[in-house]
């Protein structure tokens, strides 16, 4: 800087407040594209027809469990019966 003419200096000066005008220029352009591209994106996004699919869970059908003989009172036989109140009735006296 201390080789220059005093003229270089001025057009170095003018040509510093140049660049910072063009970068405050391209900064504010920069702000208002990016403000108007989320804007447009973000009215799509609101404006946008969702259509929801409904789906079914496809699950296969498993075959039916078999059924287990159970044993319900009336299938119960009376000798059965008798046979348990004999072996109650013995173990009672025991005691």
């Amino acid at each position: 800087m201390e080789g220059l003419s005093l003229q270089q200096l001025l057009d170095l000066q003018n040509i510093q407040k140049e660049l910072n005008s063009n970068k405050d220029a391209y900064l504010k352009t920069y702000r208002q594209v990016l403000k108007q591209k989320f804007r447009t994106e973000l009215n799509n996004l609101v404006r946008a027809d969702f259509n929801i699919v409904k789906s079914e869970l496809k699950v296969p059908q498993l075959p039916p469990l078999p059924i287990e003989d159970e044993e319900i009172p009336s299938k119960i036989q009376i000798s059965d019966i008798v046979k348990d109140y004999d072996f109650t009735r013995d173990c009672l006296s025991l005691l």
